[in-house]
């Protein structure tokens, strides 16, 4: 995946998250929509996984952070799956209330 995929991919997710593709937006839910961050982290680790030079110095960084979120929020969606797609979409807020076991 390129960055120019990267950027227009995550508009797309935005605009299904927010309505609108500003940067207030972006921050916005990157904050408070764990979804979302979720999604940003995946196709970021697919970006520098992309490039040998990135791969060195910024993928073991996002891998790191994609990993604590899979572990966070009992999700493993590996960022080479050959299936990427713009339909990448969580529903914020309802999912986290129906995990039934260790959770309070």
């Amino acid at each position: 995946m390129r960055l120019r995929e990267f950027l227009e991919i995550t508009k797309a997710d935005l605009y299904r998250y927010a309505g609108k593709t500003s940067l207030g937006a972006f921050l916005f839910h990157y904050i408070l929509s764990l979804g979302f961050r979720y999604t940003v982290w995946i196709r970021w680790c697919a970006v520098v996984h992309g490039n040998p030079f990135t791969r060195i110095l910024l993928f073991p960084f996002a891998w790191l952070i994609n990993r604590h979120q899979q572990i966070r929020f009992g999700i493993g969606i590996s960022f080479k799956n050959p299936n990427r797609s713009r339909a990448l979409y969580w529903s914020p807020g309802r999912d986290r209330y129906q995990r039934t076991s260790g959770y309070r």
